[in-house]
């Protein structure tokens, strides 16, 4: 439906079909804009506004652009009055008016994601890390023994973790490897800034001739787990016999299987005093005892 304004042939449009044919052809309003030759503001404004009044020279560039008749987006309105024909103008908010609801709702943004940030609990980064000790089940006193702890897995990744070895008393650190982060009397520490798998080992004597059964215990503390310590798992006693620690079966003697074992268990020996030669000696020999008088093993050939 059409109508003359000064010269200018009007019609009324339905706000709600020219959205829904938009909206059908998935066109933006900003292509509509540009197509008629007004602002997006323009094309909004027509779409909320029920049946607006626009120039039928316009009403053609909207058809032209959604490829439809020009009666499709015409209202089913009757003709308006020739008197007050005039396109209502973009209405526009004031600059200062507009600014505060938006910094609120920045505001209340940036306040929501900083409270779900922080009120989040840590990572639990394997929690379950593996570990183990590895150490012989007996040594002769005074005699040096290899320890070694494992973190981890070969491949395996990990949040960095704080390892913490706690030898009992009359027991003798006497090298360890690598360094520790901390050593004080029976107390090792040993911080990994990287994690993944790793292995600390040190060699250590105890003093005292009795007979007796000595326990060892060590914690591993993971990232930002909030479970806390966990206790290292594996070996953690080892009595007081005078049998070598290679000697896994107390036969007084070193087979081929326990002489592998102690390449396997206890690599990188050559960095601590431990006597892997005496080891092969003893192996390559048929028997062995403990003089205890001399305070050293003899080897029969």
């Amino acid at each position: 439906m059409t109508n003359s304004n000064s010269g200018v042939a009007m019609i009324r449009i339905s706000g709600e079909k020219l959205r829904s044919l938009r909206e059908q052809q998935e066109l933006t309003q900003l292509y509509l804009a540009t197509a008629v030759e007004v602002t997006t503001e323009t094309i909004s404004r027509w779409e909320r506004a029920g049946t607006p009044n626009i120039k039928k020279d316009n009403g053609q560039k909207l058809a032209m652009a959604l490829q439809v008749e020009l009666d499709e987006l015409l209202a089913a309105v009757d003709p308006i009055p020739d008197e007050g024909q005039k396109e209502i103008p973009p209405v526009t908010q004031s600059p200062k008016k507009s600014k505060v609801p938006l910094l609120l709702v920045l505001f209340i943004g940036i306040v929501s994601v900083l409270f779900f940030v922080f009120s989040q609990p840590p990572v639990e980064q394997n929690v379950n890390l593996y570990s183990l000790r590895t150490m012989p089940s007996h040594a002769v006193p005074g005699q040096i023994f290899p320890i070694r702890i494992q973190i981890g897995k070969p491949g395996e990744d990990s949040a960095s973790f704080l390892v913490q070895e706690l030898l009992p008393e009359g027991c003798e650190i006497v090298a360890v490897s690598p360094k520790p982060t901390v050593q004080n009397n029976q107390l090792l520490k040993w911080i990994n800034r990287e994690g993944g798998c790793s292995y600390f080992t040190y060699a250590a004597r105890i003093l005292g001739e009795k007979q007796r059964t000595i326990r060892f215990s060590g914690t591993l503390k993971v990232g930002q787990s909030t479970r806390g310590e966990i206790e290292i798992q594996g070996s953690n006693t080892i009595q007081l016999l005078s049998y070598h620690w290679a000697d896994r079966d107390k036969d007084n003697s070193i087979s081929d299987e326990e002489m592998l074992a102690v390449y396997d268990d206890f690599p990188g020996t050559e960095n601590l005093p431990v006597d892997i030669e005496l080891v092969e000696e003893i192996w390559m020999g048929t028997k062995y005892i403990w003089n205890p008088n001399k305070k050293e093993f003899v080897i029969s050939p």
